[in-house]
């Protein structure tokens, strides 16, 4: 297998890209914008922006071990100051392009970064405001042109005319497996975040692992889309160190909101993802079939119908024959292949989903379109990929089986363990922490519930730390009641609420067309954040979350919301940098309207 390889040729990323690039030194390797229009640049010329980048870290004394960041949005340059910085043995903290200045700071001063790259003007500003508070950092270098900031571009001619090339040789041949990589702070939905060290040999034994689950659908000529933000362990080993061991081509799109406009310059051929995604651009077709009319409605139902026809065909890998075959060739040609064209899917042959649950009926949607999505598993501290579902063994809701090198076990109490060469050295600075998160056997610990079913599938239940406990004592999971709840029309974003409570509660962000919608034909003349206390419209959207958790018991119904229309987001401070929700914060912010869910009616 490919994972066992890795252990023998003790290979790393770097040594990858660097063969990669003298193997095929023409070949294109990133596709980047510029001016509304992607060019691109060939593995050597990646090569070479990495060696020189590589030398001027050497010259301003950046030393094996030593720590440098990058803080910004997805883009050619971030790769380059990764390969540069772990080419030469630098361990490589990044920032989350959305973090505030006060938690840039937390991640540069703890892990003692010595030079910082950013990518915008407003990122720069973030960290000059916090320069003078870390004592460690001696340089800041933009990818952007900005004033009294030394340029990207500068850099890079700097260290070109260096003659540090046997220097280079050196360190990179110094390498090896178990040395620190890098530090990743987990974003954390309370506390502190913790940093999350990753070797060499813990990024190259996923990324193989990974890589060779797919290893037949993918050719050197495939285009990955990158939009999750890169400082995410899932986008860092599943979108960029995955491609380049593959020797595929990466097209950058900067932030996840641009990433259909940027899928239909590119047609990518596979695409990594949150669920986020898949349901915005689901209930968005969803909501554009709504608008047709009758026939053409009936029309696009008709074929979606035809082309879940497919999905046992595509979960068990077995070949659509005979009048199914025929249906499902119709379907695509009158509207299937239109939709998958206006999103610039038409060449996704291979879509992740990963970072929380996916539901089924998102799932079903995409493969009735013919588009091969599979969902996984993992966190951050195992690099993150622990389990994934595999072409031609798709189950639905669930994460799929173990990789290849990787061990999963559940605990007496119902925590997944695990264990593999992917799992992380360590919390850096926190012996305490670490120690707590392995066993007596040395699995790691996840903090998250669920279940094997007798095929080896994975099944999530819900987080150890996340878990509602009502007045009555009851244990509730609350992301798969807030999964199901989110296939709601009106709901954009929702958090539970309901511990140490005599029944749930929920506070939701709503969708505002389809409020708006909702309120003109009840003949509710209001305004939308009028129409959002409204009786009648409170209601309307109760009895519609409640249709969706039909399958729940009865401790999980949710009994009372409050609607509000000011989406949550990191800056913000209701989401962690990976969209998960900050239950605490919720409650905290919102705490008066979810007292006043709970007041007893005098009546």
């Amino acid at each position: 297998m490919a994972a066992k390889s890795a252990k023998k040729f003790k290979k790393n990323i770097i040594d990858v890209f660097f063969l990669k690039a003298e193997a095929r030194p023409d070949h294109k390797m990133v596709l980047y914008k510029h001016e509304g229009r992607y060019k691109s640049f060939s593995r050597m010329e990646m090569k070479e922006k990495v060696e020189s980048l590589a030398k001027y870290l050497i010259s301003k004394g950046i030393k094996k071990g030593d720590r440098v960041s990058v803080f910004s949005f997805n883009r050619y340059e971030w790769w380059v100051a990764d390969l540069a910085a772990l080419s030469i043995g630098a361990v490589h903290v990044p920032i989350y392009p959305t973090n505030s200045p006060e938690e840039a700071l937390y991640a540069i001063k703890h892990s003692s970064v010595k030079m910082c790259f950013v990518g915008s003007f407003d990122q720069y500003e973030k960290i000059a405001s916090i320069k003078k508070k870390a004592p460690s950092l001696k340089e800041i270098i933009a990818f952007d042109e900005i004033k009294k900031c030394p340029s990207f571009e500068l850099v890079l001619s700097k260290g070109m005319k260096l003659k540090k090339d046997a220097e280079l040789l050196k360190r990179r041949s110094a390498i090896k497996d178990k040395d620190l990589c890098s530090i990743i702070y987990t974003s954390g939905t309370t506390g502190n975040p913790k940093g999350v060290m990753l070797s060499y040999e813990n990024f190259y034994s996923d990324l193989t692992q990974v890589a060779a689950v797919f290893e037949k659908e993918i050719s050197e000529n495939e285009i990955f889309m990158s939009f999750l933000p890169l400082s995410h362990a899932l986008e860092r080993t599943a979108a960029f160190y995955t491609p380049i061991f593959y020797g595929c081509i990466v097209a950058f799109s900067s932030d996840i909101r641009n990433v259909i406009a940027d899928t239909k310059l590119v047609f990518p051929d596979v695409l990594n993802s949150v669920p986020r995604l898949y349901e915005k651009i689901h209930s968005g077709i969803l909501e554009q079939i709504r608008g047709y009319g009758i026939i053409k409605r009936s029309v696009v139902a008709a074929c979606l119908k035809a082309g879940s026809l497919r999905i046992p065909s595509i979960c068990e890998g077995v070949p659509l024959s005979g009048v199914k075959k025929m249906l499902v060739k119709v379907a695509d040609k009158i509207v299937l292949s239109r939709i998958k064209n206006e999103l610039g899917f038409s060449k996704v042959k291979i879509a992740i989903s990963g970072g929380a649950a996916l539901s089924v009926n998102d799932m079903n949607f995409f493969l009735s379109l013919g588009i091969n999505l599979y969902e996984g598993y993992g966190l951050t501290e195992c690099a993150p990929i622990l389990t994934v579902n595999k072409p031609g063994k798709i189950k639905r809701g669930t994460v799929g089986c173990a990789m290849s090198e990787t061990e999963i076990a559940i605990s007496d109490e119902g925590e997944i363990l695990a264990k593999g060469d992917q799992i992380m050295m360590g919390y850096y600075k926190n012996p305490k922490a670490t120690k707590e998160v392995f066993d007596k056997n040395g699995f790691f610990k996840t903090g998250d519930l669920g279940y094997l079913d007798k095929e080896g599938y994975l099944k999530i239940t819900g987080r150890i730390k996340d878990i509602i406990v009502t007045a009555g004592g009851k244990n509730v999971s609350p992301q798969n009641i807030e999964a199901a709840a989110r296939k709601s029309k009106y709901v954009e974003q929702l958090a539970v609420i309901g511990d140490k409570r005599k029944f749930l509660s929920a506070i939701i962000v709503v969708n505002p067309v389809e409020i708006k919608k909702l309120a003109s034909a009840m003949d509710i003349r209001k305004d939308l954040n009028a129409a959002l206390v409204d009786e009648s419209i409170n209601k309307a959207v109760l009895e519609d979350i409640e249709k969706m958790l039909k399958s729940f018991s009865r401790v999980e119904q949710i009994r009372r919301i409050a609607l509000i229309a000011d989406e949550w987001s990191q800056a913000t401070g209701e989401l962690t940098g990976t969209l998960k929700i900050k239950r605490k914060a919720v409650e905290e912010k919102y705490s008066s309207l979810i007292d006043s869910m709970y007041v007893i009616d005098k009546n």
